[in-house]
């Protein structure tokens, strides 16, 4: 086995983009516990018959398991990967062969980020000790959304946190690009207030990087399209249900160094932001007549009574109002039969599915029961424990 955590030269990356070499998928998101280990599998496409040398990770947490040198046909190979739940964030895994190279990322789901305020601290010191005299922070783009899908371990994290970061490092550039004529003009405009520069001249959103290196005034190059160039000023663009800002380490307009910064709860937060955004939409209407807790309750009291002291009972008001909509109340409410409204509780039907026909007729055979991990996931509660959760709502039929 070859495990190497060599950088690509931009040189060998640039012949990747010319050839018929490939890496798919280029994104996945791995669920693993701390500590454990699971196994991922990349195919690598190739046109032309080929080596692979080595495959470079930039995270000891993801392992190359082939033996390498290996030479393929035309055709495509399959490559295995550990994955390890020790740090967790967005990896980059590059393939080098003899042909050029190709990259995917993985993002690795463990209990929380919980790394915000030790990166950030991390900067701080670079920048007292001038070691970085200044630093570009880059989000590209965000998808509409103010808060990080995510919240467990303190994973979670959003535009208030965004909002206190440039007093935190008043040295650096605070660039968002792609939302000022977006999803959430709004969230941009109260970021530009607090010293975010909205769209800068010389940080290009383009699908056509490699050409853009070639302008020497830009600083930072956002790729759009699906690239394996490597080089210090790409940036990668924002993934869905977890804001990383890019940190770019400048000496004048040269990059000198990268980071990846987690938006997540160890960060600063700055509250007051909240009050100049649009509430979220109402996506709860109460209707206490169809509660299906109420239509269970007559011939399960026990199994109510177990309910009604339940975290379940009240899932809605364990949220923030800013996260009382569309996404996180999907799993923080219970759809109610026949109607368009939600009860604002996890209820008997969230997780008894089939529970209607059975309360209409009881000698019938009773409800399935939903998999836990329909909601405790591994993106909302990556440290799920369902053999734990369950004593502490375990319930009988009465």
């Amino acid at each position: 086995m070859l495990w190497s955590a060599v950088e690509v030269p931009a040189a060998e990356a640039s012949a990747a983009e010319t050839s018929a070499l490939r890496v798919t998928p280029v994104y996945a998101q791995v669920e693993v516990a701390t500590g454990a280990h699971t196994e991922l599998t990349l195919s690598l496409h190739t046109a032309t018959a080929l080596t692979i040398l080595a495959v470079a990770v930039d995270c000891g947490c993801i392992k190359p398991l082939d033996t390498l040198p290996l030479a393929v046909v035309p055709g495509t190979t399959t490559l295995h990967l550990q994955v390890t739940g020790v740090l967790p964030g967005i990896k980059t895994v590059t393939v080098r062969t003899t042909n050029g190279s190709a990259t995917a990322q993985i993002q690795v789901v463990t209990p929380g980020f919980g790394k915000g305020r030790q990166l950030l601290a991390e900067l701080q010191l670079l920048a007292e000790l001038q070691q970085a005299p200044q630093a570009l922070v880059i989000i590209h783009d965000l998808q509409g959304e103010t808060r990080n899908c995510g919240c467990s371990g303190g994973s979670l994290g959003g535009i208030d946190h965004l909002a206190a970061l440039p007093a935190a490092l008043p040295h650096a550039r605070w660039i968002l690009t792609g939302d000022a004529r977006g999803a959430n003009p709004e969230a941009a405009a109260a970021l530009a207030r607090r010293g975010w520069e909205i769209q800068p001249s010389d940080v290009l959103v383009t699908d056509d990087p490699i050409s853009a290196l070639k302008r020497t005034e830009l600083i930072a190059i956002i790729a759009t399209a699906t690239t394996t160039v490597a080089n210090k000023r790409i940036v990668r663009p924002l993934l869905n249900h977890g804001a990383m800002a890019e940190v770019l380490l400048l000496s004048g307009t040269t990059v000198i160094g990268q980071r990846l910064l987690p938006i997540d709860a160890t960060l600063p937060s700055d509250a007051s932001i909240w009050a100049e955004l649009p509430p979220p939409a109402p996506t709860v209407v109460i209707d206490h007549q169809a509660m299906p807790a109420t239509s269970c309750a007559a011939c399960h009291q026990s199994a109510q009574h177990a309910w009604a002291t339940s975290a379940h009972a009240r899932a809605l008001s364990s949220l923030s109002i800013a996260d009382q909509g569309t996404a996180c109340a999907i799993c923080h409410t219970t759809a109610l039969p026949g109607r368009s409204a939600r009860a604002p509780q996890v209820t008997c039907t969230a997780c008894h599915q089939g529970a209607e026909a059975h309360a209409a007729a009881p000698a019938t055979a009773p409800p399935a029961v939903n998999d836990c991990r329909s909601c405790h996931d591994a993106q909302h509660h990556p440290a799920f424990d369902p053999v734990a959760a369950w004593l502490r709502i375990e319930h009988r039929k009465k």
